[in-house]
Protein backbone atom coordinates (compact mmCIF):
# COMPACT_ATOMS: atom_id res chain seq x y z
CA UNK A 1 0.00 0.00 0.00
CA UNK A 2 1.36 3.62 0.71
CA UNK A 3 3.46 2.30 3.54
CA UNK A 4 5.57 -0.74 3.86
CA UNK A 5 4.29 -2.71 6.89
CA UNK A 6 7.68 -4.31 6.99
CA UNK A 7 9.88 -3.23 9.97
CA UNK A 8 11.99 -0.43 8.92
CA UNK A 9 14.79 -1.52 10.96
CA UNK A 10 16.08 -4.05 8.40
CA UNK A 11 16.26 -2.33 5.63
CA UNK A 12 20.31 -1.61 6.23
CA UNK A 13 21.13 -1.10 2.43
CA UNK A 14 19.61 1.08 0.18
CA UNK A 15 16.62 0.45 -2.11
CA UNK A 16 17.35 -0.78 -5.67
CA UNK A 17 15.51 0.68 -8.25
CA UNK A 18 13.43 -1.61 -10.04
CA UNK A 19 12.50 -1.43 -13.90
CA UNK A 20 8.80 -0.83 -14.47
CA UNK A 21 7.31 -3.92 -15.81
CA UNK A 22 5.80 -3.86 -19.40
CA UNK A 23 2.03 -4.57 -19.59
CA UNK A 24 1.08 -6.16 -22.75
CA UNK A 25 -2.64 -5.49 -24.17
CA UNK A 26 -5.14 -7.28 -23.23
CA UNK A 27 -8.44 -8.00 -24.53
CA UNK A 28 -11.44 -8.01 -22.43
CA UNK A 29 -13.71 -10.54 -22.41
CA UNK A 30 -17.61 -9.42 -23.56
CA UNK A 31 -18.66 -8.90 -20.39
CA UNK A 32 -16.07 -7.35 -18.84
CA UNK A 33 -17.70 -3.81 -16.88
CA UNK A 34 -16.91 -1.21 -19.34
CA UNK A 35 -16.77 1.32 -16.46
CA UNK A 36 -13.98 2.01 -13.79
CA UNK A 37 -15.21 1.68 -9.94
CA UNK A 38 -15.28 5.34 -8.76
CA UNK A 39 -13.05 5.67 -5.64
CA UNK A 40 -13.94 8.05 -3.30
CA UNK A 41 -11.24 10.61 -2.03
CA UNK A 42 -10.45 10.31 1.47
CA UNK A 43 -10.25 13.58 3.73
CA UNK A 44 -6.63 13.95 5.02
CA UNK A 45 -6.98 14.82 8.47
CA UNK A 46 -7.12 12.56 11.43
CA UNK A 47 -10.96 12.13 11.68
CA UNK A 48 -10.98 8.84 10.18
CA UNK A 49 -7.87 5.79 9.98
CA UNK A 50 -7.55 5.95 6.71
CA UNK A 51 -7.25 9.99 6.51
CA UNK A 52 -4.39 9.86 9.55
CA UNK A 53 -2.07 7.80 7.29
CA UNK A 54 -2.86 10.03 4.48
CA UNK A 55 -1.84 13.07 6.80
CA UNK A 56 0.78 11.30 8.27
CA UNK A 57 2.34 10.46 4.48
CA UNK A 58 1.79 14.07 3.33
CA UNK A 59 2.92 15.81 5.91
CA UNK A 60 6.66 13.32 6.04
CA UNK A 61 7.00 14.62 2.70
CA UNK A 62 6.35 17.91 2.80
CA UNK A 63 8.75 17.44 6.02
CA UNK A 64 6.05 18.55 8.09
CA UNK A 65 7.90 17.08 11.23
CA UNK A 66 5.31 18.39 13.86
CA UNK A 67 2.02 17.08 12.53
CA UNK A 68 3.63 13.84 11.81
CA UNK A 69 4.84 13.60 15.30
CA UNK A 70 1.19 14.57 16.41
CA UNK A 71 -0.06 11.58 14.29
CA UNK A 72 2.08 9.13 15.19
CA UNK A 73 2.04 7.04 18.68
CA UNK A 74 4.42 5.21 20.26
CA UNK A 75 4.35 2.33 22.80
CA UNK A 76 8.13 2.77 24.93
CA UNK A 77 10.64 5.23 24.98
CA UNK A 78 12.76 3.45 22.42
CA UNK A 79 10.02 3.59 19.56
CA UNK A 80 9.91 7.11 20.78
CA UNK A 81 13.56 7.67 20.19
CA UNK A 82 13.37 5.91 16.74
CA UNK A 83 10.36 7.57 15.75
CA UNK A 84 12.18 11.32 16.42
CA UNK A 85 15.21 9.94 14.19
CA UNK A 86 13.05 8.88 11.62
CA UNK A 87 11.77 12.13 11.51
CA UNK A 88 14.46 14.00 11.64
CA UNK A 89 15.44 12.57 8.52
CA UNK A 90 12.63 12.83 6.63
CA UNK A 91 12.60 16.00 7.31
CA UNK A 92 16.01 16.46 5.99
CA UNK A 93 14.86 14.51 3.08
CA UNK A 94 12.25 17.36 2.16
CA UNK A 95 15.76 19.63 2.45
CA UNK A 96 17.56 18.00 -0.22
CA UNK A 97 14.08 17.58 -2.34
CA UNK A 98 14.03 21.41 -2.02
CA UNK A 99 17.62 22.32 -2.71
CA UNK A 100 17.94 20.09 -5.17
CA UNK A 101 14.80 21.68 -7.01
CA UNK A 102 16.36 25.32 -6.38
CA UNK A 103 19.92 24.00 -8.10
CA UNK A 104 18.55 21.77 -11.11
CA UNK A 105 14.81 22.30 -11.43
CA UNK A 106 11.94 20.07 -10.96
CA UNK A 107 13.76 17.58 -14.06
CA UNK A 108 16.97 17.75 -12.08
CA UNK A 109 16.06 16.82 -8.86
CA UNK A 110 14.53 13.65 -9.95
CA UNK A 111 17.62 12.52 -10.90
CA UNK A 112 18.99 13.41 -7.92
CA UNK A 113 16.28 12.27 -5.70
CA UNK A 114 13.75 10.59 -7.30
CA UNK A 115 10.48 11.63 -8.51
CA UNK A 116 8.98 12.76 -4.82
CA UNK A 117 5.88 14.39 -5.95
CA UNK A 118 4.85 11.08 -8.10
CA UNK A 119 5.87 8.77 -5.17
CA UNK A 120 3.81 10.98 -2.68
CA UNK A 121 1.00 11.36 -5.08
CA UNK A 122 0.82 7.30 -5.26
CA UNK A 123 0.73 6.41 -2.05
CA UNK A 124 -2.07 8.58 -0.80
CA UNK A 125 -3.82 6.88 -4.34
CA UNK A 126 -3.24 4.08 -2.93
CA UNK A 127 -4.88 4.72 0.21
CA UNK A 128 -7.94 6.29 -1.47
CA UNK A 129 -8.42 2.83 -2.64
CA UNK A 130 -7.82 1.28 0.48
CA UNK A 131 -10.29 -0.41 3.09
CA UNK A 132 -10.72 0.25 6.62
CA UNK A 133 -12.29 -1.97 9.14
CA UNK A 134 -13.45 -0.20 12.16
CA UNK A 135 -13.10 -2.27 15.76
CA UNK A 136 -13.72 0.07 18.63
CA UNK A 137 -10.69 2.01 18.74
CA UNK A 138 -8.50 0.52 16.58
CA UNK A 139 -8.71 0.33 12.86
CA UNK A 140 -7.53 -2.28 10.08
CA UNK A 141 -6.25 -0.44 6.50
CA UNK A 142 -5.70 -2.79 3.76
CA UNK A 143 -5.03 -2.34 0.82
CA UNK A 144 -7.09 -3.06 -2.54
CA UNK A 145 -4.99 -5.82 -4.48
CA UNK A 146 -3.63 -7.20 -1.06
CA UNK A 147 -0.37 -7.49 -2.30
CA UNK A 148 0.52 -5.42 1.03
CA UNK A 149 0.01 -6.71 4.36
CA UNK A 150 -2.71 -4.60 6.61
CA UNK A 151 -2.08 -1.59 8.86
CA UNK A 152 -3.64 -1.07 12.40
CA UNK A 153 -4.28 2.25 13.61
CA UNK A 154 -5.25 3.79 16.80
CA UNK A 155 -8.10 6.35 17.65
CA UNK A 156 -6.41 8.50 20.84
CA UNK A 157 -8.40 10.92 22.58
CA UNK A 158 -10.66 10.86 19.69
CA UNK A 159 -7.65 11.22 16.87
CA UNK A 160 -6.46 8.50 14.74
CA UNK A 161 -3.02 7.73 15.22
CA UNK A 162 -0.37 5.66 13.66
CA UNK A 163 1.78 3.40 15.47
CA UNK A 164 5.23 3.27 15.39
CA UNK A 165 5.35 -0.40 15.36
CA UNK A 166 3.66 -0.44 11.72
CA UNK A 167 7.21 0.54 10.87
CA UNK A 168 9.48 -1.21 12.94
CA UNK A 169 7.29 -4.37 13.55
CA UNK A 170 8.32 -6.59 16.83
CA UNK A 171 12.26 -5.77 16.30
CA UNK A 172 13.96 -5.64 19.94
CA UNK A 173 14.96 -2.70 21.49
CA UNK A 174 18.65 -3.33 20.56
CA UNK A 175 18.17 -3.48 17.14
CA UNK A 176 15.57 -0.45 16.96
CA UNK A 177 18.75 1.73 18.98
CA UNK A 178 21.01 0.75 16.09
CA UNK A 179 18.93 1.47 13.31
CA UNK A 180 18.17 4.80 14.91
CA UNK A 181 22.20 5.96 14.58
CA UNK A 182 22.41 5.18 11.40
CA UNK A 183 19.04 7.52 10.45
CA UNK A 184 20.90 9.81 12.26
CA UNK A 185 24.23 9.62 10.82
CA UNK A 186 22.71 9.77 7.37
CA UNK A 187 20.92 12.44 8.18
CA UNK A 188 23.84 14.31 8.95
CA UNK A 189 25.63 13.00 5.81
CA UNK A 190 22.46 14.53 4.11
CA UNK A 191 22.42 18.11 5.78
CA UNK A 192 26.63 18.42 4.72
CA UNK A 193 25.36 17.37 1.07
CA UNK A 194 22.61 20.13 1.16
CA UNK A 195 25.21 22.63 1.73
CA UNK A 196 27.52 21.48 -0.92
CA UNK A 197 24.62 21.40 -3.34
CA UNK A 198 23.71 24.95 -2.49
CA UNK A 199 27.41 26.34 -2.50
CA UNK A 200 27.52 25.22 -5.89
CA UNK A 201 30.31 21.97 -5.59
CA UNK A 202 27.83 19.78 -7.90
CA UNK A 203 27.58 20.96 -11.20
CA UNK A 204 25.35 18.40 -12.93
CA UNK A 205 22.39 15.98 -11.12
CA UNK A 206 24.36 13.32 -12.20
CA UNK A 207 27.38 14.28 -9.85
CA UNK A 208 24.74 14.86 -7.50
CA UNK A 209 22.81 12.01 -7.17
CA UNK A 210 26.07 9.98 -7.27
CA UNK A 211 27.52 11.85 -3.98
CA UNK A 212 24.21 11.97 -2.31
CA UNK A 213 24.21 8.25 -2.35
CA UNK A 214 28.31 7.42 -1.54
CA UNK A 215 27.76 10.05 1.47
CA UNK A 216 24.74 7.80 2.94
CA UNK A 217 26.40 4.46 2.09
CA UNK A 218 29.71 5.57 3.86
CA UNK A 219 27.46 7.31 6.89
CA UNK A 220 25.92 3.74 7.52
CA UNK A 221 28.37 1.71 6.62
CA UNK A 222 31.70 3.56 7.67
CA UNK A 223 34.49 4.23 5.08
CA UNK A 224 34.40 0.59 4.08
CA UNK A 225 31.70 1.22 1.87
CA UNK A 226 32.21 1.12 -1.95
CA UNK A 227 34.38 4.21 -3.68
CA UNK A 228 31.51 4.64 -6.08
CA UNK A 229 28.06 4.21 -5.63
CA UNK A 230 25.35 3.45 -8.84
CA UNK A 231 24.03 6.94 -9.81
CA UNK A 232 20.63 5.43 -11.24
CA UNK A 233 19.24 4.54 -7.51
CA UNK A 234 18.50 7.85 -5.45
CA UNK A 235 18.32 6.81 -2.05
CA UNK A 236 16.75 9.43 0.20
CA UNK A 237 13.27 8.56 -1.37
CA UNK A 238 11.54 6.37 0.21
CA UNK A 239 9.45 4.71 -2.29
CA UNK A 240 5.94 3.23 -2.06
CA UNK A 241 5.74 -0.36 0.10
Amino acid sequence: MAISTRPAVAQEQPPQEQAAPTIAPATLPTDAPTTAPVIVLVAVDATSPRGALKLFIKSMGDGDTATAERILVSDNDVEKNWAAVMLRFSAVQARVYGASVNTFGEEGAKVVVGDVALAQTYALASIDKSTEELQGDKATIRSDDGAEGPIEVRRVEGSWRVPVKVFVGDAPAEKLDETAAKMSRQADAIEAFCLELTAGKYKTPEDAAQALQLTQVKAVFGEQAPATAPASTPTTQQAPG
